[in-house]
């Protein structure tokens, strides 16, 4: 795996985490599920988008 893809998905999902850390301080969880359903979506599409 190239490094500097390998730091883009990591940079990603740190900022995902952050964001949704960040969200849960100040929403409810009902807010908080459909967020980090769509942070484990995205880096799915990018590791398989990888794996092509």
């Amino acid at each position: 795996m190239p490094t500097t893809l390998f730091a883009i998905i990591l940079i990603s999902v740190l900022i995902a985490g952050g964001i949704t850390a960040f969200a849960i301080s100040l929403a409810p969880a009902s807010t908080v599920i459909p967020i980090a359903l769509v942070a484990a979506f995205g880096v799915r599409m990018i590791l398989r988008h990888r794996l092509r």
